[in-house]
């Protein structure tokens, strides 16, 4: 049984002219992948960098708005979400190793990965705590 096309044709079958060859060329390193977010040490500690930068922003916020700074139970919630859970599983996990058939602790592929996982878990709470504390006293200095 012959299909109809319409006189579509399949992308794969298409012969592209110069401008559609130029354009692939520009986009053929973001194509590569459907998402190419790839944890790096880096990223790691630039999201706990923003995880300290947001939280204190947040209680200064619910602390106007409600005069309290842990009234707000869904705020808190969607907080770790966005700043906390989201960051850390594409920064410091990184999808590559989330998707990853190796999550066996019986097997030394597993352990072979986990070692940059560590690492860049170090990266992420130490650029967190150290930012935090510097945060900390810049706020404090100020406010005196």
């Amino acid at each position: 049984m012959k299909r109809l096309t319409l006189g579509v044709k399949r992308i794969s079958q298409m012969r592209p002219n110069k401008q559609m060859q130029s354009d692939a060329a520009k986009a053929a390193p973001l194509m590569r992948g459907v998402m190419r977010i790839r944890a790096t040490p880096l990223s790691a500690a630039l999201s706990g960098f923003i995880l300290v930068f947001a939280s204190s922003t947040l209680g200064v916020i619910m602390e106007v708005l409600t005069g309290s700074r842990s009234d707000s139970e869904l705020a808190f919630v969607v907080f770790v979400v966005i700043f906390f859970l989201l960051p850390f599983a594409f920064f410091v996990i990184g999808i590559e190793n989330i998707n990853s058939k190796h999550w066996n602790p019986f097997t030394k592929v597993y352990w072979e990965s986990l070692r940059p996982i560590v690492f860049r878990g170090l990266c992420f709470f130490f650029s967190a705590a150290t930012f935090g504390m510097a945060y900390a006293f810049i706020i404090n200095e100020l406010i005196k």
